[in-house]
């Protein structure tokens, strides 16, 4: 990162990997708030304002202690009858906060 500067960082394909990850997860987030906002829209004038944010509230606790427990170590199972482990790489990916 530090010689970004000095060096095209695009002519890397693991730098554009990753910027193409991370416009696709944006891009996932703005459509789902965008689908949402009028839903929410029409329920500020049906349920009250305070219940909706508490809602709100509960759904982001829920999310962020969901991704508290997100690890870097791939999910591991035992085969019982042959006894050999095998995994499963598990990418932690987050695109943002839940959209409401």
């Amino acid at each position: 990162m530090d010689k970004g500067e000095r060096e095209d960082w695009f002519s890397s394909d693991f730098i554009v990997h990753l910027t193409v990850i991370s416009v696709v997860a944006l891009a996932y987030g703005g459509i789902a708030s965008l689908l949402i906002m009028p839903l929410v829209g029409r329920l500020t004038t049906v349920i009250d304002n305070r219940i909706l944010t508490g809602v709100g509230l509960v759904i982001n606790a829920l999310a962020v202690y969901l991704m508290s427990l997100y690890n870097l170590r791939p999910l591991q199972w035992e085969n019982k009858a042959t006894k050999q482990g095998s995994f499963l790489p598990c990418p932690v990916v987050s695109s943002g906060p839940p959209p409401f």
